[in-house]
C-alpha cells in the first residue's frame, strides 16, 4: 500500500460552487497568514488575525491627523524631571547575561520589530548560531547603556520611539497601536522583571492590574459578592477614563517612579525627558505625553501615578485595574469620590468620560437630580459586567456567553481555510474554551443553557474540521482531556463548574483584602451553587486544602467520571480496548504538537481525519455506490485511493465488457 499523503497527485477535489477571484484571493491571503504565524509558532498572532474583526487603516493624511489627537501636548504647567546624573540616590540597575535572557525568553514567538524591523527572534538566531559570547556580552552592555541613561538626548527620541499603526474600531475610531524597537523593549523588560514583584505587592489591593495574578479575576469575585449583598443605600460605581495611558501626565510618572523605583529612574527619564519619535508611514508624531506606547514599563508606570488617587479616595471598596477603576459604598461617599476624581483632573491629566461611566444600586430614584451621578450610564445587577465578565446570573451572562457563540461562528468559518491540523491546534488550544475560559471562571455559568449550545457548535465545527461524523458517545471522548483519551476540546458544560470553583479559591485572599468586613464573614451563594453542579458531575468529595485552589484538581474528577460513564457504556471489546489505548501514555502526544510543516510535524488532512477516527471510533470508511457497477463497495480511508480506483475503471472499460465494462476480477477487487 502506498505511503500517505502525495496530496497533489491522488486528492480526488471535490466539485464547488465558483468564487469570485477577488474573494478567492482574500481567502487564501488570510489562510496563507496564520499559516505564517503557525509556522513561527505564534499562535496568539494567527488566532488574532482568525477572530478579529479590526481593520487596519491606510496611512494617509486624514489618520495621521487622527492619531495626532490621540498624542496630546504636555500642560503648561507640566514639572521639569530631576535630571538624575551624578545623584547617588539614582544609582541605575546594571543586571547580567542571565537577566537578559531571561527577558529576552519571555518575548512571545513571532513578536514584531520597531521601525528598523529587528524582532527578538533575529537576536535570539544570532545567539544560537555565534560560536562565542562576544555578541551575547555586547547585548548586555548595550541594555545596561540603556539602564544607565547614557544615550544622548537626539538618540534617545529615536531609541525610545516606535513604529505606529491604526485600527479601525467598530464605533468608527481609531485604535494606535505602537510597536517599539526591541532593544528598547529588551530593557524595558528587565527593569520591569527586577521591580514589578515588589511593587505589586505595594500596589495592593486598591491596583491590581500589574504584576497581580489572577488580579481581574479576583477583581470581578470580590464584586459579585459585594453586588449580591449591596445594602439599599449603597452603590457601585464604574469609571471610564478618556484616552487615559495617552493623557496621564508624564511628570507625575517621572516622580512616582523616582520615589518608589530609583533604581530605574535612570532608564525612564531618558524615555519621557525627550520626545519620542512615533512613524505611521511617511509621517512622524512627537510623544509628549502619557506612559509611551509599547514599552513593557508603561502599565506599571500608569500604575505608579493613579495609585495616590485611588489611596485618597474614602469608599469602602476602591478596586483600579490599571485604568478600570471601581468604587463601592454610600451614596454620599461615591459621590464625593467622583467628584475628588473629576477635581484632581488637572493633576493627573485624567479626564472622566462620563458618557460611559456606569453607576449601579438598587433603587436609582435615590440619586438626587443634582447629583455628578445622574449624568453617568445606570445599569441593573443582571446587566453589570466587570473588566470583561458578566458579574451576576442574567442578561449579561447569557449576552457574554452569546457573544462567545458568535465569535466561535466567524473563527470556525475562517477555520475552513486552513489545514486539517491547523484548524485543530487552533481550535483546540486557542478558539475553544480559551476563549470562554475567562468567562467560566469569574462567573457562575454552571447551568446555563447557552453552554450546552456553544458545545454544539463545538461539535459542528470539530466534525467539519475533521470530516467526520460524532456520536454523542465519541464527542463526549473528545471533549475529554488529551490524558483521558480525549481530543482536550473541553465541554464548556462539563468544565464550567471546576473552573469556577477553582477560580473563587485561589482568589478568596486577595478577595478578603479589597472587601470591607461586613461583605467578608458572608457566604458566597454562587460558590455553593456550583458545588453542587460539580458534585453531580464528579460524583465524589471536594478538594480541600491547597487543592481547591487547582483547576485541574476539580476537573479530574469529572473527566474520569465521564470517561468511565462512556466506558460503561461501550459493549464491544474493541471499543473497550480502543479507550484504554487512548488513555494510555503519550498516545496523544501527536496532539500536543504544533502545526510547522518545516520540521515535518504538520499532518495532512486525511491522516488527521484517520487518526481522530481511530481514537474516537469514528467511521472512517463509509460504504457506498459505484455508479457504473451498481453495486456497493466500501469506500477507503483515503481520497487518492478512490482516485486510483476510478482511473482503473476508465483504463479497462474498453478491455473487458462482462459486468458493466468491469472483468469479474477486477469487480471482485473493489
Amino acid at each position: 500500500m502506498q505511503e500517505w499523503g502525495s496530496d497533489s497527485e491522488h486528492t480526488v477535489q471535490p466539485q464547488t460552487n465558483r468564487v469570485s477571484r477577488g474573494k478567492k484571493s482574500e481567502n487564501s491571503t488570510l489562510a496563507a497568514a496564520v499559516t505564517s504565524k503557525l509556522e513561527a509558532g505564534n499562535f496568539k498572532a494567527a488566532v488574532r488575525i482568525i477572530c478579529s474583526t479590526d481593520i487596519p487603516i491606510q496611512s494617509d493624511h486624514d489618520t495621521w491627523k487622527t492619531l495626532q489627537t490621540k498624542h496630546p501636548d504636555p500642560p503648561a504647567d507640566s514639572r521639569v524631571p530631576c535630571d538624575p546624573k551624578g545623584n547617588p540616590y539614582f544609582d541605575p540597575l546594571q543586571v547580567a547575561r542571565e537577566d537578559v535572557m531571561k527577558a529576552l525568553r519571555s518575548f512571545p514567538l513571532g513578536s514584531s520589530g520597531g521601525p528598523d524591523g529587528l524582532t527578538p527572534q533575529h537576536i535570539t538566531d544570532l545567539l544560537s548560531g555565534a560560536t562565542d559570547d562576544c555578541f551575547q556580552q555586547a547585548l548586555v552592555d548595550l541594555v545596561n547603556l540603556l539602564l544607565a541613561g547614557s544615550i544622548d538626548k537626539e538618540v534617545s527620541a529615536i531609541v525610545f520611539g516606535g513604529r505606529l499603526i491604526a485600527l479601525g474600531k467598530k464605533d468608527g475610531g481609531v485604535r494606535p497601536i505602537t510597536v517599539g524597537y526591541t532593544l528598547r523593549r529588551l530593557a524595558a523588560k528587565c527593569a520591569n522583571n527586577h521591580v514589578i514583584e515588589r511593587r505589586s505587592k505595594a500596589l495592593q489591593p486598591q491596583q491590581l492590574g500589574v504584576g497581580v495574578a489572577g488580579g481581574a479575576e479576583a477583581a470581578v469575585h470580590a464584586v459579585r459578592r459585594l453586588v449580591s449583598n449591596l445594602p439599599d443605600d449603597n452603590v457601585v460605581v464604574k469609571l471610564d477614563f478618556s484616552n487615559a495611558f495617552n493623557c496621564i501626565r508624564r511628570d507625575l510618572i517621572l516622580e512616582a517612579i523616582a520615589a518608589r523605583s530609583p533604581e530605574i529612574y535612570c532608564l525612564v527619564h531618558s524615555a519621557y525627558s525627550c520626545e519620542p519619535v512615533l512613524t505611521f508611514g511617511d509621517w512622524e508624531i512627537l510623544s509628549r505625553e502619557g506612559a509611551q506606547q509599547g514599552d513593557p514599563l508603561g502599565s506599571l508606570q500608569f500604575c505608579e501615578a493613579l495609585h495616590p488617587l485611588l489611596c485618597d479616595l474614602q469608599s469602602a471598596v476602591k478596586i483600579g485595574f490599571m485604568d478600570d477603576v471601581t468604587l463601592s459604598g454610600s451614596l454620599q461617599s461615591v459621590e464625593q469620590d467622583v467628584i475628588t476624581v473629576m477635581d484632581a483632573a488637572s493633576k493627573t491629566g485624567l479626564q472622566l468620560n462620563t458618557a460611559k461611566c456606569e453607576v449601579i444600586m438598587e433603587d436609582f430614584t435615590a440619586i438626587p437630580t443634582s447629583s455628578v451621578l445622574n449624568s453617568f450610564l445606570k445599569v441593573e445587577k443582571a446587566e453589570m459586567t466587570l473588566l470583561g465578565s458578566p458579574v451576576l446570573k442574567g442578561m449579561a451572562q447569557d449576552a457574554a456567553i452569546s457573544h462567545k457563540i458568535d465569535e466561535l461562528k466567524r473563527a470556525v468559518d475562517r477555520l475552513s481555510l486552513l489545514h486539517s491540523h491547523d484548524a485543530l491546534v487552533l481550535l483546540k488550544n486557542c478558539l475553544a474554551m480559551p476563549k470562554l475560559l475567562y468567562t467560566l471562571r469569574t462567573s457562575d455559568c454552571s447551568n446555563n443553557p447557552l453552554l450546552a449550545q456553544f458545545d454544539n457548535t463545538l461539535k459542528a465545527a470539530l466534525s467539519a474540521i475533521l470530516n467526520v461524523d460524532l456520536s454523542d458517545d465519541q464527542w463526549a471522548q473528545a471533549s475529554l482531556p488529551v490524558r483521558n483519551g480525549g481530543l482536550g476540546i473541553r465541554s464548556a458544560q462539563m468544565l464550567a463548574p471546576s473552573a469556577f470553583l477553582a477560580s473563587a479559591a485561589s482568589t478568596l485572599e486577595l478577595q478578603q483584602s479589597i472587601l470591607p468586613p461586613s461583605i467578608q464573614t458572608l457566604p458566597d451563594k454562587s460558590t455553593e451553587t456550583a458545588e453542587i453542579s460539580w458534585a453531580a458531575l464528579s460524583g465524589v468529595s471536594k478538594p480541600t486544602g491547597q487543592q481547591c485552589c487547582i483547576q485541574k484538581a476539580w476537573d479530574g474528577p469529572v473527566s474520569a467520571n465521564q470517561l468511565s460513564c462512556i466506558f460503561s457504556r461501550t459493549s464491544s471489546d474493541t471499543d473497550k480496548a480502543r479507550l484504554l489505548a487512548a488513555s494510555s501514555p503519550h498516545t496523544g502526544d501527536w496532539l500536543h504538537a504544533p502545526p510547522i510543516a518545516s520540521v515535518g510535524l504538520r499532518l495532512s488532512d486525511e491522516a488527521v481525519r484517520v487518526a481522530v477516527a481511530h481514537r474516537l471510533g469514528c467511521k472512517a470508511c463509509e460504504p457506498h455506490t459505484v455508479c457504473v457497477v451498481k453495486q456497493s463497495v466500501h469506500e477507503v480511508s483515503t481520497a487518492w485511493h478512490v482516485a486510483e480506483v476510478v482511473q482503473d475503471i476508465s483504463a479497462t472499460a474498453n478491455s473487458t465488457t462482462s459486468y458493466g465494462g468491469l472483468s469479474k476480477e477486477q469487480e471482485y477487487q473493489l
